[in-house]
């Protein structure tokens, strides 16, 4: 039976209700339902790791990515070979790579691990894979096509010259050619410094799910640049009055929004690496004053929260919630509403 991918409901944006499909849809024999949350019929999955690479908010995850980061890391290598589940590391090609088993289909690789293996110094990166119509183990290359459209457009303005191609072999190891603009290969320039843990010591940044990977692999790069990527991602502004009820960060699954309140004043802050662009935080927003644009990479980047609004707040007397509007002096719109105060 096939390894099953982890689920943390945690960072599950359906867990709020906001409406997210991307690990079903990624699926490629839909052994993945929405109910809301993901359930993974066992008996249907392949363990191809597809579903975990395309969920924006690491809810979903496979160890096999984070292992290959481990492995990578402890090699000290710059040129390293990663084989598909279907190709052994007898079958590639000898030569002065550092090959590598990932024990799985190459779409359980998302665009964290693939930036993180950039940020380890390699500079050289070569993805082999067999007959991807005929494996009965994946899901035919579809999601680590999009990986590659993915990684291309976040490490474009990067401090590294990165070259994509295709290293495709068959079953039995007959090598297919190599195309420089297919695939999924990585090659960084050896002038890219070799950059340390930034996480300060407390934790590797490898350990994080895969949305923190992801911020901390592009940190580590130096990426630039403000051109939206084909990447589930957002960025909030604030263009109105904001009534401190804190609907907003209550119903952020992924922490991207932060409410706090300290003697009388509230602070409403914004973390945009975290933010998945799923625009729950907006249809949540009482007041309609929260503005939900695409994500950048200056915004995945981005290491501090971004202040969005602050004010004072007062409590009505009714249910004692604080709130910056009282009603007549004295409510909130929620206790006007139902006093007949309010209507609407």
């Amino acid at each position: 039976m096939p390894r099953l991918p982890e689920f943390d409901p945690t960072f599950c944006c359906n867990r709020l209700g906001a409406p997210c499909s991307h690990c079903a849809e990624a699926c490629p024999v839909t052994a993945l339902e929405l109910t809301p949350l993901p359930r993974i019929n066992p008996d249907r999955c392949l363990g191809c790791g597809a579903c975990a690479a395309a969920c924006p908010s690491g809810a979903l995850s496979t160890r096999y990515g984070l292992t290959l980061l481990h492995n990578v890391a402890s090699l000290n290598k710059k040129d390293i070979t990663a084989c598909c589940a279907a190709i052994s590391r007898h079958q590639a090609a000898p030569g002065p790579s550092e090959i590598l088993e990932i024990g799985s289909c190459l779409s359980c690789l998302g665009p964290d691990i693939l930036i993180n293996l950039a940020s380890l110094g390699v500079e050289r990166l070569k993805l082999l894979h067999g007959n991807c119509t005929s494996c009965p183990q994946g899901d035919g290359a579809r999601q680590i096509h999009q990986v590659q459209k993915i990684t291309a457009a976040l490490l474009e303005n990067a401090q590294s010259e990165i070259f994509i191609s295709q290293v495709a072999l068959k079953q039995k190891a007959t090598h297919s050619g190599v195309s420089r603009r297919g695939f999924l290969g990585l090659l960084a320039s050896s002038r890219r410094p070799r950059t340390q843990n930034l996480t300060n010591g407390k934790k590797n940044s490898f350990d994080h799910n895969s949305r923190a990977r992801l911020h901390f692999g592009l940190r580590a790069v130096h990426a630039q640049g403000s051109a939206p990527v084909p990447l589930p991602s957002g960025d909030l502004t604030i263009a109105g009055p904001c009534t401190a009820c804190g609907a907003c960060a209550n119903s952020c699954a992924t922490s991207a929004l932060q409410f706090e309140i300290k003697d009388n004043e509230f602070r409403l802050s914004f973390l945009p690496w975290r933010c998945i662009g799923c625009g729950h935080c907006t249809r949540a927003c009482r007041a309609g004053s929260l503005n939900l644009f695409p994500g950048s990479v200056d915004s995945l980047c981005r290491a501090e929260p971004r202040l969005l609004f602050t004010g004072k707040v007062q409590k009505c007397v009714r249910c004692q919630s604080p709130t910056t509007q009282l009603v007549q002096g004295r409510y909130c719109e929620v206790c006007a509403k139902r006093l007949g105060l309010l209507t609407g």
